[in-house]
């Protein structure tokens, strides 16, 4: 298998890079591509000098996704100034193109291990018990994040304020439907839900950050003598000033993000407003319509929401082929 550096588009000069913003001296014992796409890599390296490890996002003009790394380093600084949240800590970022033929973004690495995989092997009434101070973690940690306000809903540019001042929370939550669901298709038929159950949205006035990613893969943890601990949130790419909720009724929908345990933490920071129960529904359905995986799992997850809802079920989610 090619070294990772033969992998990234001019991986040599993320030596270079590293250079630059650490010193001459720098020098990589080790380093592992954890995620490659088209024009976009993410690379984990461990420094014998300095002794650290840091994470290096690299995205080039043809990436898929926007990559606003200035953006997502903003979140970082926020998040570490504001809450108690562990975080990565930014060394650089740039979407400029100066020197470099990609934007980049360059953190010190958080320990631990990701939520999904180490939840995914505990077994046992005993290993279940060693997850309650991470759960309880977990929700303080998440309430915190909903403890950081915006004078209004919408997207928030690279200096930390929301573009344009913002707007009522049911016009951004379209705007941000309309940047989610490119599938025309898809999309109007979220409308229509929206369009039948709107009174429900009545009354949200306060803007909060939302993570909008809080899955299992962006949530770290390391086992410690009392048990399992939160060991950091990652991954701020697509927070934005939402509705606090949204984040919640996502981590709602899966069986292993939320329980009694969770709600405690969340609680004593933090709190879901009368009718949450109605308004999750809506927030799940619009992940089930984004993620868009024709998994047997993902399809009965969208099914469900569609019929607690009271809606046609989606049944497919691919192009012109949006089914129902």
């Amino acid at each position: 298998m090619k070294a990772w550096y033969q992998r990234v588009g001019d991986g040599e000069k993320v030596v270079l890079l590293l250079r630059e913003i650490l010193g001459s001296g720098v020098l990589i014992e080790e380093g592992w591509l954890e995620k490659e796409m088209v024009d976009y890599w993410v690379v984990r390296l461990r420094l014998a000098r300095p002794a650290m490890e840091v994470v290096v996002k690299l995205a080039g003009p043809r990436a898929e996704y926007g990559c606003p790394f200035e953006r997502t380093a903003m979140w970082y600084r926020l998040v570490g100034r504001e809450t108690e949240v562990v975080v990565p800590e930014v060394l650089a970022a740039d979407e400029g193109y100066g020197e470099w033929p990609w934007r980049y973004l360059v953190m010190v690495a958080l320990p631990g291990r990701e939520w999904a995989v180490v939840r995914a092997r505990v077994r046992g009434e005993m290993d279940e018990r060693s997850w309650r101070r991470g759960y309880e973690a977990l929700g303080r940690a998440v309430g915190q994040l909903h403890g950081i306000q915006f004078e209004g809903f919408g997207e928030v540019g690279r200096e930390g304020k929301v573009v344009g001042g913002g707007r009522p929370w049911g016009e951004a939550l379209r705007e941000r439907v309309r940047l989610m669901l490119p599938n025309e298709r898809l999309r109007d038929y979220y409308f229509s839900v929206l369009e039948r159950y709107g009174d429900w949205l009545a009354g949200i006035e306060t803007a909060r950050l939302c993570h909008e990613d809080l899955h299992g893969y962006n949530i770290l943890v390391a086992e410690g003598w009392r048990g399992w601990e939160l060991a950091g949130i990652i991954d701020f790419d697509k927070a934005w000033a939402g509705h606090h909720e949204i984040d919640v009724a996502r981590m709602d929908l899966w069986t292993d993000m939320t329980n009694e345990d969770f709600w405690r933490g969340y609680e004593t920071v933090a709190a879901v407003g009368a009718g949450y129960e109605r308004r999750r529904l809506l927030y799940q359905l619009l992940w089930c319509l984004e993620y868009g995986q024709e998994t047997e799992k993902h399809l009965g997850d969208t099914a469900r929401v569609c019929q607690a809802l009271g809606v046609e079920v989606v049944r497919g989610f691919g192009g012109d082929l949006a089914a129902f």
